[in-house]
């Protein structure tokens, strides 16, 4: 009877269409599907978490054993200094040299917050070494103005800016849910841009650094897109 449980338990097949895996643990969390797809899919050891704030993040990787270095402006309501054995800073990060780059590169719900969203893209693009991987979360466009929240977003919007920034986004991964919009993609950077008019026309001058099905005047309110199942 355990050999046959054994059995089943090996032979299991992955759900049917329509049917919803099981819930992670981390379910609920803000960017929990692009934690899952990291950690599911991705090879990495060490990490960079901007805008660490409560650290929630952080201790899921360093449960996993990745090595992981926080950063976090230190003011905000969500930041709660722990002790860990992580390393962590409390600077302006624009400012912070790192002596190092990192494997993973994690921003969640942190791009919003930025006045100038080029520059915060193209610093978090310098610290993540070639062939690393770069995960940004920012949440679904809303018309109500809160606190901090200085733009507005899609997960088209988010690909583009990300492509300006010097990211080859051909292969990224994209999804939607609950109050996020995540992009997972691995480094390849972008070294010469073609000219740009910064007018109608830019995105298929930019072609080749878009997933292959987006075209100028693409939808930006992408629901999924190259994101792997049941991660």
């Amino acid at each position: 009877m355990k050999l046959r449980s054994m059995l089943h338990s090996m032979l299991r097949t992955p759900p049917r269409p329509g049917e919803q895996p099981p819930r992670s643990k981390h379910h609920g969390l803000r960017g929990w599907m692009a934690l899952e797809l990291l950690l599911h899919q991705c090879e990495f050891d060490s990490v960079l978490d901007v805008g660490s704030g409560a650290g929630e993040h952080a201790e899921i990787f360093e449960r996993k054993g990745k090595t992981v270095t926080c950063i976090d402006f230190g003011v905000s309501v969500y930041y709660a200094p722990k002790t860990t054995a992580r390393t962590e800073i409390i600077a302006d990060y624009y400012q912070h040299d790192f002596k190092t780059q990192f494997d993973l590169v994690w921003a969640c719900h942190v791009l919003e917050h930025q006045p100038n969203a080029n520059l915060f893209l193209r610093k978090l693009h310098s610290d993540c070494r070639e062939g690393g991987w770069i995960a940004i979360t920012v949440p679904p466009l809303k018309h109500n103005i809160v606190g901090g929240h200085v733009s507005l977003w899609n997960g088209g919007l988010l690909l583009y800016q990300m492509v300006l920034a010097g990211f080859n986004c051909r292969h990224a991964s994209v999804k939607q849910y609950a109050y996020n919009i995540s992009v997972v993609v691995k480094k390849q950077t972008i070294h010469d841009l073609p000219p740009l008019h910064y007018d109608k026309g830019d995105v298929e001058r930019l072609r080749d650094f878009f997933p292959d099905a987006l075209t100028e005047g693409f939808d930006g309110n992408i629901s999924e897109l190259n994101w792997p199942m049941h991660t």
